[in-house]
């Protein structure tokens, strides 16, 4: 319709009337454009805000996730600490405790995050949607620094492998039967884990036994201690992130999407 009255006003030289076709136009294109960016506009809009709630649900559970892993290092340590002390001991009282303990000392829960949100911001190509500068770094220097510290916390495994290699498969059986990890989860599926005290009734017979052939460990001592000392850096990087992530959530609910 429009191409016709067009050609009729042009064989007819109405330029006035060709004028007024052509802003008619320009001026459709023009509020079509503008209809495209400001839908465009609310789509964006609605998956910053949609993405800023994830993205602080997110670090709010690593914030948990972190302190779950803290709390059950710190376990090991009071494990680990104290088969280290009886070991170092002028005279020490070596009974099925002690046992416990040092088998406790070689459990292990790496320590991670999840970043599902994150890279999923990252697929999508969506970064820009959330609108402040800082909070951006903020939340990619976050992930990176964790990354770029996993190889400081991973488990050092000379410890687990030395005494699972001396101690008599029995005991440690016993000491999975008799003194289990208590796991629980959240119904959001976050879990934790304790380790309740336990005072094993085992024969002085099965004790003595595996005793001695856990002492019979090469560098049971030195490699507990450096045990303990990876056990050290992982609460005091544990701690560092859990901080971090509290203080990006904090400022991520603050700034807004």
């Amino acid at each position: 319709m429009l191409l016709r009255r067009f050609t009729k006003h042009f064989s007819e030289q109405n330029w006035t009337a060709i004028g007024v076709e052509l802003i008619i136009v320009v001026i459709g294109v023009f509020m079509g454009l503008q209809v495209q960016n400001w839908n465009q506009a609310r789509i964006e809009r609605k998956a910053a805000v949609g993405y800023h709630g994830r993205l602080v649900e997110e670090l709010r559970g690593n914030e948990k996730n972190l302190r779950a892993r803290r709390d059950y290092y710190l376990h090991l340590r009071e494990h680990g600490q104290a088969a280290l002390d009886a070991l170092r001991a002028g005279q020490p009282i070596l009974e099925a405790p002690f046992l416990v303990d040092t088998y406790r000392a070689t459990y292990r829960w790496p320590v991670e995050i999840d970043r599902g949100v994150y890279d999923e911001v990252l697929r999508a190509g969506v970064m820009s949607t959330i609108s402040d500068i800082d909070a951006r770094m903020r939340l990619t220097n976050f992930y990176v620094i964790f990354e770029g510290i996993l190889i400081n916390i991973k488990d050092d495994p000379a410890y687990r492998n030395l005494v699972r290699a001396h101690m008599p498969v029995s005991t440690q059986r016993l000491i999975e039967t008799d003194c289990p990890e208590i796991v629980t989860a959240t119904p959001s599926g976050a879990i934790s884990i304790s380790l309740p005290k336990c005072t094993p009734q085992w024969s002085d017979s099965a004790v003595k036994s595996a005793l001695e052939s856990l002492l019979a460990a090469p560098g049971l001592t030195t490699t507990l201690n450096r045990r303990m000392s990876n056990i050290d850096n992982k609460l005091i990087l544990a701690q560092r992130n859990i901080d971090r992530s509290h203080d990006l959530a904090e400022y991520f609910e603050s700034a807004g999407p």
